[in-house]
């Protein structure tokens, strides 16, 4: 789920910065133009505009990946997985210049009325978080493409009455060891019942 997160927020971003030029261009012609403004309201005009495409774009990389995942929980598009193995990858920064680390997770993957299925994805995770031990289960989006498969934050899988059923068959089938995961600025694992602090 990651890169397909990242290629959408690359498209989003560029159309952010193709309309922020549009915006400078036009705005410096009407300004030079229409007003008697000198050059420091000009430059302000520029810098509110600037600034105003770095909050918008900073949203953007901030929650794309959580608005993919709520959409996919929300349509039911949910499976079980094993996590089998977590190594360490790399370490990138956003468009916002914030470091992440990046893992990848070697998954079994349980989907509901499906035979399973291995599979790696990359996920993103706070520094400092434990990571999952091999044997633990959490849930993942799925609807049969790879590259969109992502884990899903427990609060997700406990706010969508929906998807009540089939937890529960999966549940009974597997009988699963659970992880909660939570999604911060990328995603922090822990034990059921562990508090932070």
């Amino acid at each position: 789920m990651y890169d397909a997160a990242q290629k959408r927020q690359n498209i989003i971003v560029l159309a952010i910065v193709v309309v922020l030029a549009v915006l400078l261009v036009v705005s410096y012609l009407l300004l030079t133009r229409y007003t008697t403004w000198d050059l420091m309201g000009i430059v302000g005009v520029f810098m509110a505009l600037t600034g105003i495409a770095y909050v918008i774009i900073r949203a953007v990389a901030r929650h794309t990946e959580a608005v993919m995942i709520h959409s996919m929980v929300a349509a039911g598009n949910i499976a079980l997985a094993r996590i089998d193995r977590v190594v360490s990858l790399r370490e990138v920064r956003d468009f916002c210049l914030l470091k992440h680390r990046l893992y990848t997770f070697d998954l079994t993957v349980y989907p509901p009325h499906a035979p399973a299925c291995t599979c790696t994805i990359v996920e993103d995770v706070v520094e400092g978080s434990e990571l999952p031990t091999p044997g633990m289960f959490v849930y993942v989006t799925y609807d049969g493409r790879p590259e969109r498969i992502g884990i899903v934050p427990t609060l997700n899988i406990y706010v969508s009455p929906q998807l009540k059923d089939v937890v529960r068959a999966l549940e009974a089938e597997h009988h699963p060891r659970y992880l909660e995961v939570v999604r911060s600025r990328g995603l922090i694992f822990r034990p059921f019942g562990k508090q932070e602090g």
